[in-house]
């Protein structure tokens, strides 16, 4: 168990945070469905600065190293010209929060149609791929 009560889980030899993400790939895994895990999206390339001054103990850095912020999800998928961004989501923490408001605002102003798919349930992600097989075999 992790500090929020999720369980990790394997299957298939893949590490996942939760049992609800292991078996939203599950159903993913079974209906045929063509995905990717853990997309990255890059919400601030890293970057280096001596404009900026950090002290630390042991007095002031002059040259400051910034790493990329990046926000990974559990699953895309693309079908019919749309990518769907899957979260499988238990807690919502402070730092996914933020992480996802960047991403939805980087999503808004790309040409490219996104549709971004939060699951908090095994039904939900039963419901969602049954709709999705439905538009794709349409």
């Amino acid at each position: 168990m992790t500090k929020y009560n999720n369980k990790i889980t394997i299957v298939d030899g893949i590490k996942f945070h939760s049992k609800l993400e292991a078996n939203c790939y599950i159903l993913l895994r079974n209906s045929k469905l063509d995905f990717t895990r853990q997309p990255v999206m890059l919400l601030q390339e890293k970057f280096t600065t001596d404009k900026l001054h950090l002290k630390n103990q042991l007095g002031i850095v002059k040259k400051v190293n910034i790493s990329a912020i990046k926000y990974i999800g559990d699953f895309l998928l693309s079908y019919n010209d749309i990518t769907y961004i899957v979260e499988a989501k238990g807690v919502e923490t402070a730092l996914y929060k933020v992480k996802e408001k960047i991403a939805l605002k980087l999503l808004t102003e790309s040409d490219e149609k996104y549709i971004f798919v939060k699951i908090i349930s095994i039904a939900e992600m039963s419901l969602f791929i049954y709709q999705l097989l439905k538009t794709i075999d349409n």
